[in-house]
């Protein structure tokens, strides 16, 4: 042992450091591999083609499966439409002024404004 490294809390032998270069976990996460929210983010922006109405339209996953959640709510479907009802609910506590996207048939995109509190206030729906 060397006389001028000191041995002790945070200081191990130099012996069993590694070694430049060298991972404590080498077997570890692989380069490139994702996380689970990189996972979700790209599945749920993919594009997928669903039917409204007489037409088919493509839209995001996301997209998808909201119109999907309110469909079955307004159908009555009680899970869907307690989970439509705090959706709305977190929205509105976060965002006054929503911007709701949708698609025109040329393919481009607009936004528009809606106020969730005067939604809801217009459906009777106490916040």
């Amino acid at each position: 042992m060397s006389a001028d490294y000191d041995v002790g809390y945070g200081k191990p032998p130099k012996e069993t450091q590694f070694k430049s270069g060298e991972s404590g976990n080498p077997k570890g996460r692989p380069k490139g591999s994702k996380n689970l929210s990189t996972v979700m983010q790209e599945t749920l922006s993919q594009r997928v083609v669903i039917t409204e109405g007489n037409k088919q339209v493509t839209v995001t996953m996301l997209e998808a499966m909201v119109k999907g959640l309110f469909t079955n709510s307004i159908k009555g479907k009680a899970g869907a439409t307690s989970t439509s009802f705090k959706l709305i609910q977190q929205m509105e506590e976060s965002n006054k002024g929503v911007s709701i996207p949708y698609h025109q048939d040329d393919g481009s995109v607009k936004h528009h404004e809606v106020d969730i509190g005067k939604v809801l206030d217009g459906l009777g729906v106490s916040k």
